[in-house]
């Protein structure tokens, strides 16, 4: 089975391009970026049981912690997502994703960090 080479020039992070200088990846590693991104999911989802199972307050709170970070890991793999497939620079993705939100009434414009 023949493969492709993407060439990838930049890794993006929400708001910020880190340059790869011209290491190329194969399409098939492609899949492994989507493949590790649901695997984060189910971990944000077993974070967010385990929250919901303790009553202890202390426990409560370390799982809390526990959740924060593992949301803002899934956060992170899905910009790589973006990378994967070329998109270089996501605030105009991001910023699209929030209009879609607000349109939808789930989210207000304006909050604290008047986003």
């Amino acid at each position: 089975m023949r493969r492709r080479k993407i060439m990838a020039k930049s890794k993006v992070y929400i708001g910020i391009i880190q340059h790869l200088y011209d290491k190329s990846f194969e399409a098939d590693k492609g899949k492994a970026v989507f493949t590790k991104w649901f695997d984060e999911a189910g971990e944000v989802f077993e974070a967010l049981k385990a929250v919901l199972d303790f009553s202890d307050s202390f426990k409560k709170n370390k799982a809390s912690e526990h959740l924060k970070t593992k949301v803002a890991d899934l956060s992170m793999h899905a910009v790589d997502c973006c990378a994967a497939i070329g998109i270089n620079y996501a605030t105009s993705v991001i910023r699209d994703c929030e209009q879609r939100q607000i349109e939808q009434g789930r989210i207000s414009p304006g909050g604290v960090d008047e986003c």
